[in-house]
């Protein structure tokens, strides 16, 4: 995972266990923001939510490699690496 998106990693991993709860995402994530004082831009909650897209389809995948080891997602952050 590109170093520089790292934060985005630790935020989704922090957030992710609270989406079971029958919350949002961006509720989360503005909750989220509010109890540990992160300023969160427009293009790290658009990240964000592109990260839990990526999780979701990875989940539905029969093949469990890339659930498992998370590449999917280190391969979609390298990308957004690119864009930023």
């Amino acid at each position: 995972m590109p170093e520089a998106l790292a934060y985005l990693w630790e935020w989704f991993g922090d957030i992710a266990p609270s989406l079971g709860m029958g919350a949002g995402l961006f509720q989360e994530i503005d909750a989220y923001c509010r109890l540990t004082g992160v300023e969160m831009g427009a293009w790290d909650a658009a990240m964000l939510r592109v990260i839990f897209g990526a999780q979701q389809a990875a989940g539905a995948v029969k093949d469990e490699r890339n659930a498992t080891t998370g590449s999917g997602v280190v391969a979609l952050m390298r990308g957004m690496q690119a864009k930023r």
